[in-house]
């Protein structure tokens, strides 16, 4: 089989286009004993324990009936397969649809944020690829969707790699409104400032970014567009950074700002 394959490499905390073209597909295979997951809309993955590895190459490629990401690490453990990978954990969210990648297990390097944005212009079923460096925290990979899609993880030894493969799914959830507040553009310290606020009653921060590039803080998913902005008047200092309510209807649909 032949496919597209798409090489990033993070070098020092940079990420760098290595190139795009035609590559043989090298088939993912699990250790004996093990099996691969089975396609799944909704799932909770977390896997590894080995710390200071750094994320060598992602690679994405187009098997037909599936495309395939590759993330691959390289550390002192890599050798082992009980410190093998590192520590990560994987998350499907919604409004906006994403699935996020977060490494613990890979320490950034960068003393200031870094934030990527790949758009994947040959994928079928992907907009992009987000990184997030910085902040002392590890680092942080989003796959942003372009259609409903399912997915399988799995992860791999020699090299130490993390599998995630998707398609497309007719399971779609149905459209209901969802609020939730967002910051204007942070940069520079505001963003790791964001990262590191305790919001108050439980309203957990998340970085998203746009196709301009731009690192927006996200807190909260309410029901009703009242607790959005009832939960905006408890964030204190913060709140004069939360100036923008969204809605979402659908998970897939683009949010747009409350007048």
């Amino acid at each position: 089989m032949r496919f597209d394959e798409v090489f990033l490499s993070v070098v020092l905390g940079a990420i760098m286009l290595l190139s795009i073209g035609s590559q043989s597909a090298v088939t993912a295979s699990p250790l004996p004993g093990e099996e691969i997951n089975a396609f799944l809309t909704e799932f909770d993955f977390s896997g590894g324990s080995g710390e200071n590895f750094a994320l060598y190459q992602v690679r994405w490629g187009d098997h037909r009936s599936f495309e395939r990401i590759v993330m691959e690490f390289k550390g002192k453990d890599t050798d082992t397969q009980q410190h093998g990978l590192p520590r990560m954990e994987v998350e499907k969210e919604e409004y906006p649809a994403r699935v996020t990648i977060r490494l613990p297990g890979v320490p950034t390097r960068m003393k200031e944020i870094y934030t990527v944005r790949h758009p994947f212009s040959k994928s079928r079923m992907l907009s992009g690829l987000d990184l997030f460096d910085s902040c002392g925290s590890g680092q942080l990979l989003a796959l942003i969707p372009s259609r409903p899609l399912e997915y399988r993880i799995f992860t791999l030894w020699n090299p130490a790699r993390l599998v995630i493969d998707f398609r497309p799914t007719t399971t779609v959830p149905p459209d209901r409104v969802r609020y939730f507040l967002r910051t204007f553009p942070l940069f520079g310290d505001q963003v790791c400032a964001f990262k590191k606020a305790a919001l108050k009653d439980g309203i957990i921060g998340r970085l998203l970014t746009d196709a301009s590039g731009n690192t927006f803080g996200e807190a909260g998913v309410f029901d009703q567009p009242e607790n959005a902005f009832a939960a905006k008047k408890r964030l204190g200092k913060l709140d004069e950074q939360f100036s923008l309510v969204i809605k979402a209807r659908g998970i897939m649909k683009t949010p747009e700002v409350l007048p």
